[in-house]
């Protein structure tokens, strides 16, 4: 079957990209939000919404989450944007595209499952067939129908095996008891801890983020393990730790590079103080105990 020309250009497009899933779906089946559309200045009237994801699985953190040991994907997602709406306006002059990557004015998560390109967990993130649940999500959001970029493709038949695995795993108990912080919450907070909080975090060891849910889901752990991303920004410039000294290290325009930059420098310093107190520094109390040991980021099998 020939395809259509928008089609061709996207698929080369996202070949180049290495971005290998993605999927049109009719803006009928995708949920907007009226106040996002118009603070982003969609003046058109989508009619369909091309959704791709970005896997950045490379290995795990040792005390970071795995998205955060490499640079900040809105880098990636920045010069890829008018790249591709270059490419889709070249190919089509009189069509309108708009590209968004998380600030974006549709449940990015919602639009994924609708285009068939994974289910939805019960920790609330997208799981994809063959990236798992570690990925980012995009869109394009278009006033051409959504056949012009390829066949539309049937939710998957799976869904979350809803095994509570996850919710075991969660070091704050937040998935069963929503009024418990999350870690990764905790650990990109700006206010001070209380005691209890402190005592989470150091307990958990993270200085940013918690794939705890994640790492203990089963549709994460496929036979050979996850896949690496194909996209090389996510292999580049990583760090599997962050430290004082790496930390201390960073000029400003280096920081900013980092998936946590957009909450200052305060807030991973106060971490790395609290898990790696600095001589002479007091540490957490003894006597103060988490409200229950965290996961231990491994990859245990349920029995």
């Amino acid at each position: 079957m020939t395809q259509q020309p928008l089609q061709k250009a996207l698929h080369n497009f996202f070949a180049a990209e290495h971005i290998e899933s993605y999927a049109p779906v009719p803006a009928e089946y995708c949920v907007f939000n009226a106040d996002k559309l118009r603070r982003a200045r969609v003046d058109f009237v989508p009619a369909s919404a091309v959704v791709f994801v970005l896997p950045y699985f490379v290995r795990r953190g040792e005390n970071l989450s795995a998205y955060a040991t490499s640079k900040d994907y809105h880098l990636f997602a920045a010069q890829l944007a008018p790249r591709l709406t270059a490419c889709l306006q070249q190919v089509c002059p009189e069509g309108h595209f708009r590209v968004f990557c998380d600030n974006s004015p549709l449940d990015e998560r919602r639009a994924a499952v609708a285009a068939g390109l994974g289910v939805l967990g019960d920790n609330g993130l997208l799981i994809t067939h063959r990236w798992g649940s570690f990925v980012f999500i995009g869109e394009i959001l278009s006033d051409r129908e959504p056949t012009a970029f390829g066949p539309i493709c049937p939710p998957q038949k799976t869904d979350c095996l809803h095994c509570g695995a996850c919710r075991r795993a969660c070091p704050t108990g937040c998935l069963s008891d929503h009024s418990r912080p999350c870690l990764s919450a905790l650990t990109q907070q700006k206010a001070p801890y209380t005691p209890e909080e402190a005592a989470i975090v150091k307990t958990a060891g993270s200085v940013w983020g918690c794939d705890a849910c994640q790492l203990a889901c089963p549709l994460n752990r496929p036979q050979g393990g996850l896949p690496v991303s194909p996209i090389p920004f996510f292999s580049e410039e990583r760090i599997e730790r962050l430290d004082r000294a790496t930390l201390d290290a960073w000029d400003d325009a280096a920081f900013a590079t980092g998936a946590f930059s957009w909450r200052g420098r305060a807030v991973p310093q106060r971490n790395i103080d609290l898990l790696y107190p600095p001589s002479g520094m007091a540490s957490v109390p003894n006597d103060l105990q988490p409200i229950r040991r965290t996961h231990t980021y491994t990859e245990k099998k349920e029995d």
